[in-house]
């Protein structure tokens, strides 16, 4: 099971390696985890149906482990969110410098970004100016206009086309920063509350998962505890 594509577009944008790996196989983790949970669930539940104490122990025993699990994922979730706000702006101007021109993997990842979020560069459009990209032979020039940025910088009207090829150039070149024809906002903010929003609903959904098995976990401790009661009665 692979994750979203999209969300793959991003990362190789930001370019945090140890990341990718974890996010390619999200889908197969969580199912795993997913499948352990249901039979903890079984064994909590056989449990309960024959009292059984040895095995609402081993139910509660089991969750508290799943419970720390998710406490240290979380904890690893949060360092890395605090990570990538650290490390966004420079990796993405060093992709923009450097990667853009040269890797062509980052240089779809950057079209379709630019695209997507309608933005350009990191910081600003200004951030080609000393790229690779930039001072190279793939820039184009089209009746005596010179390209300043990508053509994905360039605003696009709704049906496709560019609203001014020539006009978001020469408002580059100039850095017409109210312009409506170049794309005048970085990507590095938009990829910021990206990143930000997902990252709340999966620290949401954990945390109602655990608020659920920690009933689960009082539940069977309680059950243990009467049922024990009531045998040395």
């Amino acid at each position: 099971m692979r994750v979203d594509p999209t969300i793959l577009h991003y990362m190789n944008i930001v370019n945090i390696p140890q990341a990718t790996p974890l996010l390619n196989y999200a889908g197969t983790i969580f199912i795993i985890v997913g499948a352990a949970s249901f039979i903890i669930a079984f064994i909590g539940l056989f449990g309960a149906i024959r009292e059984h104490q040895g095995l609402l122990f081993v139910y509660a025993a089991l969750v508290l482990v799943i419970m720390l699990t998710e406490i240290i994922a979380a904890a690893i979730a949060l360092v890395f969110r605090v990570k990538m706000a650290q490390v966004l702006v420079r990796s993405m101007r060093m992709q923009v410098k450097y990667g853009y021109r040269t890797n062509s993997t980052t240089l779809a990842a950057w079209d379709f970004l630019q695209d997507e979020m309608s933005c350009c560069g990191a910081i600003n459009y200004t951030d080609y100016y000393n790229s690779a990209w930039f001072n190279s032979t793939a820039r184009t020039t089209i009746n005596g206009t010179e390209q300043w940025v990508p053509n994905s910088c360039c605003m696009k009207k709704e049906g496709g086309g560019f609203v001014s090829w020539t006009g978001c150039q020469l408002d580059a070149k100039n850095e017409v920063n109210t312009s409506k024809l170049v794309k005048t906002h970085g990507c590095a903010r938009y990829l910021g509350m990206w990143f930000h929003h997902h990252s709340v609903i999966i620290v949401g959904v954990g945390f109602g998962i655990a608020l659920i098995q920690l009933l689960g976990f009082i539940a069977a401790c309680c059950l243990r505890g009467a049922l024990k009661r009531t045998v040395n009665m």
